[in-house]
C-alpha cells in the first residue's frame, strides 16, 4: 500500500520572482518516491528521487502576500527528508 505525505509551507512574499533551492535527503538508498512540489495550487516540479540526495532548483513567480508552497511524496517504504528550502531573488 502507497503512503502520501504532505507538507503546506505559507509564505509571505512581494509579487516578484524568487529562486527556490529544495534540498532533499532519504534516509533508504533504494527508495525512489515520487516527489511533487506545488506552489500556489500549480505543479512546478514532479521526479522520482533517484539516490540519497537531490536538489531541486526552481525559479517562481510569486504574488503578493500569502503563497503556499506544497511538499507531497508518494512512497511505498519509507520517508523523505526536507533538509533545507533556500529562498532568494
Amino acid at each position: 500500500m502507497k503512503n502520501t505525505s504532505k507538507v503546506q509551507i505559507p509564505l509571505m512574499l512581494d509579487g516578484k520572482k524568487y529562486n527556490f533551492d529544495i534540498d532533499f535527503e532519504s534516509p533508504d538508498r533504494n527508495n525512489n518516491p515520487l516527489v511533487s512540489i506545488l506552489f500556489n495550487g500549480k505543479t512546478v516540479g514532479e521526479f522520482y528521487m533517484p539516490n540519497m540526495v537531490q536538489t531541486l532548483y526552481l525559479k517562481l513567480q510569486s504574488k503578493l502576500g500569502k503563497n503556499i508552497l506544497e511538499i507531497s511524496v508518494l512512497d511505498n517504504r519509507g520517508s523523505i527528508i526536507v533538509k533545507r528550502i533556500k529562498i532568494y531573488k
